[in-house]
């Protein structure tokens, strides 16, 4: 039924006059609708299917058949409409049992000036509840479906993580192979001309990348899949840098670098994944010895405060090449190599890092001045032994 529509009206009633009556007080009270008027309980079950009334109008009582019983069959083959009681008389016991088993209000026939009112209201109810069925059913589908999606992902993500073990295992070991059969024919000099130790160097170097390649990939793909597990801990990030800084400090010596490394006089704790920590550090420090051909690189660490929070800062600083300004904003993407004329790196170091950090609450930040060299920080949240002692560690 819409708004332009008559109301369909089945009504139960063995009284012409009344019947008569019921719809002139409706017609007076401008309702549009049509009407069908049974009096027996066959043709009363027969308009039920055929008729298929918006509202159904029962009297109470009728020769071999009353309104409880027609209430009763109403219900059961239209529950959604809504079923009126009209009598002549209030009697109370039988009016009470009907609104207690369905009967949406109750209209005596002398009182008739109220049925026009209860007939629009009955159907505001109907169409309301069903409109309810209809938001529930769709918010109950839309439940499952996303159960079911939920489900196709976590097994997706299974499958995913599975895959993931079975291709690190497939892909390193041949990879460490290859490396540990170069380190030995390396570490017997003797055994080899000075041609064949420079192609052995060449594996070895081509096999380093590769396996960094592959591990940038691996976590790239573990990150994406939701697989990268968190492992929270107090960090003493002095202790780590000191760490970080003893392991690379070959590399800017081969450079002929100053590598240094600058700390604050009291500890200073972060809460975060110690092996995740340990690889952004180990990335942004790594970049700015590759990318620095004469003089500094230095590795410090500091608190300050951000958006109002206590962070410890991480940051190295080189007089390397630098980043022209255009090429910021792409610096933390995937595959991102902004030095064509070099091929060291994956272009994943810096993306994997901000993930990371972002996994940990944290950024991975820079600066840059093109030509004169660059400055890399990562912050995260200090522990709560720490929180208050930021401005000694600043």
């Amino acid at each position: 039924m819409t708004a332009l529509e008559p109301i369909r009206i089945l009504l139960l009633e063995d009284s012409a006059d009344d019947a008569e009556l019921i719809q002139h007080a409706l017609h007076r009270a401008g309702v549009a609708f049509v009407a069908q008027r049974v009096m027996t309980q066959d043709a009363f079950m027969r308009a039920l299917g055929a008729f298929g009334p918006d509202v159904v109008l029962v009297d109470c009582v009728l020769p071999g058949f009353d309104g409880r019983s027609a209430l009763r069959l109403a219900r059961q083959e239209l529950p959604d409409v809504p079923v009126i009681v009209v009598t002549g008389a209030l009697v109370e016991d039988i009016v009470v049992r009907l609104t207690e088993e369905g009967a949406r209000d109750y209209i005596l026939k002398d009182r008739l000036i109220r049925l026009a009112p209860a007939i629009r209201a009955a159907l505001r109810e109907a169409h309301d509840a069903r409109q309810r069925q209809v938001e529930q059913h769709a918010a109950e589908q839309l439940s499952a479906e996303m159960h079911a999606a939920n489900r196709l992902l976590e097994q997706a993500g299974q499958a995913m993580s599975e895959r993931l073990t079975s291709t690190n295992h497939e892909l390193r070991t041949p990879l460490n192979a290859i490396l540990g059969f170069a380190d030995l024919l390396l570490a017997n000099p003797q055994s080899l001309n000075p041609s064949q130790q420079g192609q052995v160097r060449c594996i070895r170097e081509a096999g380093g990348h590769l396996l960094a390649l592959v591990s940038d990939l691996l976590d790239l793909a573990s990150l994406d899949a939701g697989k990268n597990e968190l492992y929270s801990q107090d960090v003493d990030c002095c202790a780590l840098l000191t760490a970080v800084h003893t392991t690379l400090r070959p590399l800017a010596q081969a450079k002929r670098l100053d590598f240094s490394l600058r700390l604050p006089g009291r500890p200073v704790t972060v809460t975060a994944d110690l092996r995740k920590l340990r690889q952004i550090v180990m990335n942004l420090a790594g970049n700015a010895i590759k990318f620095t051909d004469a003089g500094a690189v230095t590795l410090e660490l500091t608190g300050r405060q951000v958006s109002g929070r206590p962070v410890a800062e991480i940051a190295v600083s080189d007089t390397g090449i630098g980043i022209k300004p255009e090429h910021t904003g792409r610096l933390f993407r995937a595959f991102s190599r902004l030095e064509r004329g070099r091929s060291e790196g994956t272009g994943l170091g810096l993306h994997l890092s901000q993930k990371l950090a972002q996994l940990m609450g944290g950024a991975v930040s820079l600066t840059s001045d093109y030509g004169k060299g660059s400055r890399f920080w990562v912050t995260l949240p200090l522990a709560a032994a720490n929180q208050n002692d930021i401005r000694r560690i600043s």
